[in-house]
């Protein structure tokens, strides 16, 4: 595990030494050492309130298109479902400004129900995930709407009511949310939705309904035995100084009244500095995550579909179009995995390069999905296209965790640490929109192109 805090994520970027909680005064006590334990009842708590049923659908996507009305279009209608969710996030506005009360009380009521929304919407899946009218998917879009709006509030809920813990712990519910979406993903293996269908897509929403259940007791037992982890304000002395130290804080009172003028006039002459010096900094991440979401969650997602039917086109197929997608989406989470374990173990605070391999990745499926023709042979394009879409899950693990752990741990953003973690949370939502307008435009045009050449 990494000790100490870490440094702001955003210092690579400005080239500047960040100030975390190790160099600002101490105005919170956090426990040096974090058992396995507190990680796993933050790991089993990050389950609920997170993707699992958005991704659960998305798994059953090789199976679905193969029996669903939209065909190879239906990831990008459901793309649109999801993204058309985001307007939770303008309504959670609205309920913070309008809470009477502590906000952390309202964020901590809407976690229960986003944990239960997630548990409600896998079983409702298992039962009517079949219905559908003549040209669409009614029940898989209706769902896809739930868990797209489950995930909207996901970082705008969770990640500011986890300030008051460890900024470790951040990573830890990363993790667990990535661990059940890696789970589901070993049971799509072994079910094999593209191939051989071994079970029924309502065996395996029921089997990812268990997944979730946990997540409501972890959050019972935080709040009931782990009261311990919460950062609390550092104590005072409120004896009255004696000895030499009350002689030498008598003569800096002294020194700070004789001073009190000259630095009144020193302000006025001095230049105004920004009321937020910080600002700057978060648009930076606002940016970059912005951007990175676009992409891993907005485009590629979309286009995957035919990539994969373009690379099982190539000389030597051995696999049909729904085994290579199926196979990029269940590798896909165990990259996610990967990668959200690794921000727990291993702190590293490059954004460039990981920007700069996520975009190759990307450019893979991008390509891929256009190629008229196939660029390689089917198993070196399948391979191709399974571990760029690995490689790009586990960058979004990992780069997500560490963003908002940076936010967590850098004390010059004060009281604004909320304000601004949700800010990164609405650049998620807001890039996943913009990228799934993009991607529903570029679908469009692979499926006229699929059009003009079947009539030809």
């Amino acid at each position: 595990m990494a000790a100490g805090p870490p440094a702001d994520y955003s210092a690579l970027i400005m080239d500047e030494r960040p100030v975390t909680a190790a160099q600002a005064p101490a105005s919170t006590a956090a426990p040096a050492h974090i058992a396995w334990h507190e990680h796993a009842i933050f790991a089993l708590l990050g389950v609920g309130p997170g993707w699992l049923l958005c991704d659960a659908l998305f798994l059953q996507i090789p199976w679905a298109q193969a029996t669903q009305p939209e065909g190879l279009a239906l990831s990008s209608w459901m793309l649109s479902a999801f993204n058309a969710a985001n307007v939770v996030v303008v309504l959670l506005l609205i309920a913070h400004r309008l809470w009477p009360r502590n906000p952390r009380e309202l964020d901590e009521i809407l976690l229960v129900a986003l944990i239960l929304a997630t548990v409600g919407g896998l079983a409702l899946a298992a039962l009517l995930w079949q219905v559908a009218t003549e040209r669409h998917s009614v029940a898989l879009l209706a769902f896809a709407f739930v868990g797209g709006a489950i995930g909207a509030l996901r970082l705008s809920v969770m990640m500011p009511w986890m300030l008051a813990y460890d900024e470790r712990l951040i990573s830890s519910a990363v993790l667990g949310g990535a661990i059940a979406d890696g789970a589901s993903a070993m049971v799509a293996l072994v079910q094999q939705p593209g191939g051989v269908r071994r079970f029924s897509p309502s065996a395996f929403f029921l089997v990812s309904t268990m997944f979730a259940l946990p997540s409501l007791g972890a959050f019972v037992a935080i709040k009931r035995w782990y009261g311990h982890l919460l950062q609390q304000p550092a104590a005072r002395s409120t004896a009255p100084p004696t000895g030499t130290a009350a002689t030498v804080g008598v003569e800096l009172e002294q020194v700070a009244v004789k001073s009190a003028s000259d630095k009144v006039g020193a302000r006025a002459a001095a230049p105004k500095r920004a009321a937020r010096p910080w600002l700057w900094r978060a648009v930076r991440l606002w940016l970059v995550f912005a951007f990175m979401q676009s992409l891993v969650w907005g485009i590629t997602p979309a286009l995957l579909p035919f990539a994969a039917r373009n690379a099982a086109r190539g000389s030597g197929a051995a696999l049909a179009s729904e085994d290579v997608l199926s196979y990029a989406i269940d590798v896909s989470y165990l990259g996610l995995v990967a990668g959200s374990y690794a921000s727990l173990v291993w702190s590293s605070y490059r954004l460039a390069p990981q920007v700069v391999l996520l975009v190759a990745c990307a450019a893979v499926t991008v390509v891929m999905a256009y190629a008229g023709q196939p660029l390689l042979s089917a198993r070196a394009g399948s391979t191709l296209l399974v571990g760029s879409t690995a490689l790009m899950r586990f960058m979004d693990g990992y780069a997500t965790a560490m963003i908002f752990r940076s936010v967590s741990a850098d004390t010059r953003y004060g009281d604004a640490q909320q304000a601004v973690q949700r800010a990164i949370s609405l650049a998620e939502r807001v890039s996943t929109t913009i990228g799934a307008f993009v991607a529903f435009w570029l679908v469009g045009a692979l499926m006229r192109a699929d059009a003009a050449v079947a009539s030809d």
